[in-house]
């Protein structure tokens, strides 16, 4: 099957100034007269600018636009991109001038601008013919592309095929480092980027430190009036997710490596600083495999050379090996084209693109990466509610952390299930919690919870979600404060307050001794209001509701915690301490006990621990290992202050002696 001849208008030494090369001069010339939109077009279409005549008539400047696409084999682009912003005057005529080539050149602009840059009644030739005018914007149609073109020959429906092109133009984006361009990389969430872990040298440790600055580039396409450096839509790169690295030989360049095992998969998953946006939407990771065997036309659109979008047909049919870990395939690619999807013409993502040499171009089937993301934790339906037990995309659930910074943390489920509930669900949760306990008990340890929880928040999707701009998470431990005079409590307080609350500096007015509770209410307020950044003021070490009256400091606490009841102040309170259930300030409140470690706690601490080290613990080890700290029968309870800092110790000791697990 041949595709269709080249028109007259295409071929180079057309005569511009007589015949139906001087009519379509003159076309072009009354349709476009503008000098900046007459650029824009040939850029669009790719024709070389550099040398162009910058002085003249429009007629001047459209027939040295025509005779150089002619010999640049871009004329079909050149009329695509007349034809995308024609009105409707003109149209017709423009139409008549692409002859048998209309539906090819339509097809050229349903893939750069969606299925709507096509009339109705053209989509479905246009389908028929987009196998050969794919290759790129404006390129040569090759005799290459037959055997793709008998294998769409069944396809019936164009607004699938034309919206396909459309969404992987919305999805892939170019990737750069400190304003360099370094590959590409497509949407597998609102905010999730995939790409190939060499892209950027992801290797170890992980993740990279210090971070590189990544940004990626969407809707990198030509733009009138715009330099490259200013066209696109940046997103700046927030945290590095997961990463699995490329083989030995790959990381060498000496050859692709056919077969390499499932732990070496070549990729990356970055978190954005925000979404790309919903209009773009992603590609669901899904473990469901592909069959390459009997697929559809595949294509991989890039951002090679850090240039603007192209899109590659891929030639032949694509090559899967034993291990389903690469697939190789035929196509034109070039540095830079490493991250990039890999996608049938009905919409499916198939691989990404991670190796090119001598003409083998081989990517890594996107089931397996998004198995190896399921097995981490990483959920499929982004978009859907977390299913009971079910860990959602891009989350790293910090509520249910072991440990912090070497620090055991055992147990206190009722403690993570009300700050989860605190954070994650603005509008139906109280925003105040107490948490009450004797002295080691572990009340004041649970800011480290509150700490790590802020911290990590921009690696869960629901915190994501509830606070886009994240969590700070502030204390104020009364300890510190208790010796000082009644009246100098007041102040001092307060004005840490709104130092860590980043509501005033040390040389504001406002922080100079401030005494007014409502002067310092409305500035909190005024400074957190409508915040899409949560902010969780934990007041800690309340031994004596008396003592923390004094001097006013109870009235400031009250206004505080009045505030959290605004649902447009993102405001979070907890008060911890022996008597901090005793301390009247208002609010709905959650309360939590601290009362200590109960053995079964301790015992599925270290159990756990083991076993994502690899190891399994056996019982009469555990058991003699506990018995210490817990002699009467696993009835009495160890206090967390003397408990936990062994625990690792207890720990090491377990797992030198302990067998290897299966």
């Amino acid at each position: 099957m041949a595709g269709p001849s080249t028109a007259w208008w295409e071929r180079t030494g057309a005569d511009w100034t007589t015949g139906p090369g001087l009519k379509a001069v003159q076309l072009l010339a009354t349709a476009y007269q503008d000098p900046v939109t007459i650029e824009r077009i040939a850029r669009a279409a790719g024709v070389t600018w550099e040398d162009a005549p910058f002085a003249g008539p429009a007629g001047e400047r459209w027939r040295w636009v025509l005779d150089t696409a002619a010999r640049e084999q871009r004329g079909l682009g050149v009329l695509a991109e007349a034809l995308a912003g024609a009105d409707s005057a003109f149209r017709r005529p423009l139409e008549n001038l692409a002859g048998d080539r209309l539906d090819a050149a339509y097809a050229y602009a349903g893939i750069k601008y969606g299925h709507e840059a096509i009339p109705p009644e053209r989509r479905q030739p246009a389908l028929e013919s987009v196998v050969v005018t794919a290759p790129s914007a404006g390129a040569p149609t090759t005799a290459r592309l037959e055997a793709v073109a008998s294998r769409t020959a069944t396809l019936a429906e164009s607004g699938a095929v034309i919206e396909a092109f459309a969404t992987a133009k919305r999805r892939t984006a170019m990737l750069e480092q400190a304003g360099a361009p370094i590959g590409t990389g497509f949407l597998v969430g609102p905010d999730l980027l995939l790409t190939a872990a060499h892209v950027a040298g992801l290797g170890k440790p992980w993740p990279p430190e210090p971070r590189p600055p990544l940004v990626a580039r969407f809707d990198y396409s030509p733009m009138p009036g715009r330099s490259q450096a200013e066209t696109g839509d940046p997103v700046a790169v927030r945290d590095f997710l997961e990463r699995s690295l490329p083989t030995e030989a790959e990381i060498q360049s000496s050859a692709s490596d056919w077969e390499a095992p499932e732990d070496r998969l070549d990729f990356a998953l970055l978190l954005l600083a925000e979404p790309a946006g919903t209009e773009r939407g992603f590609y669901p990771i899904t473990a469901d495999g592909y069959d390459f065997a009997h697929s559809p036309p595949l294509f991989i659109p890039q951002h090679a050379l850090g240039e603007f979008q192209s899109i590659t047909f891929l030639e032949a049919g694509p090559k899967l090996n034993a291990a389903a870990t690469r697939v190789e395939y035929a196509g034109i690619t070039q540095p830079g084209s490493s991250g990039s999807p890999v996608i049938n013409v009905r919409g499916h993502l198939t691989a990404m693109h991670h190796f090119a040499r001598e003409g083998t171009n081989q990517g890594i089937p996107v089931a397996r990466i998004f198995a190896a993301l399921i097995a981490a934790g990483y959920r499929s339906d982004l978009a859907a509610q977390p299913a009971a037990g079910a860990r959602p995309v891009g989350t790293i659930d910090p509520f249910m952390t072991r440990e912090f910074l070497g620090h055991p943390f055992v147990d206190r489920r009722g403690l993570r299930d009300k700050m989860r509930s605190m954070a994650e669900r603005p509008l139906d949760s109280p925003r105040t919690l107490v948490i009450r306990g004797p002295s080691g008990a572990g009340v004041s340890y649970s800011y480290r919870l509150a700490a790590h929880v802020a911290e990590r928040a921009a690696l869960c999707s629901t915190l994501r979600t509830a606070a886009p701009e994240g969590l700070a998470a502030v204390r104020l431990d009364f300890r510190r404060y208790a010796s000082l005079p009644t009246d100098e409590r007041l102040p001092r307080i307060a004005a840490a307050l709104l130092s860590k609350l980043d509501v005033a500096t040390a040389g504001d007015p406002l922080a100079q001794a401030p005494r007014d509770v409502v002067g310092i209410q409305d500035a909190v307020e005024g400074a957190l209001r409508s915040s899409r950044r949560q902010r969780w003021i934990f007041f800690d070490n309340i031994d004596s509701a008396v003592a923390v009256r004094a001097g006013g400091v109870g009235e400031l606490i009250h206004a505080i915690v009045e505030l959290t009841e605004d649902e447009q102040n993102p405001l979070r309170v907890i008060l911890a301490g022996q008597e901090a259930d005793r301390l009247e300030v208002g609010g709905i409140r959650l309360l939590d006990d601290a009362t200590g470690f109960a053995r079964t706690e301790v015992e599925q601490w270290l159990v756990a621990q083991a076993r994502e080290a690899g190891h399994a613990v056996p019982k009469e080890r555990l058991d003699a290992a506990l018995a210490e700290h817990f002699p009467a029968g696993g009835t009495a309870l160890a206090l967390p202050s003397a408990l936990g800092p062994v625990l690792p110790a207890m720990l090491l000791e377990l797992l030198d002696g302990g067998a290897d697990g299966p």
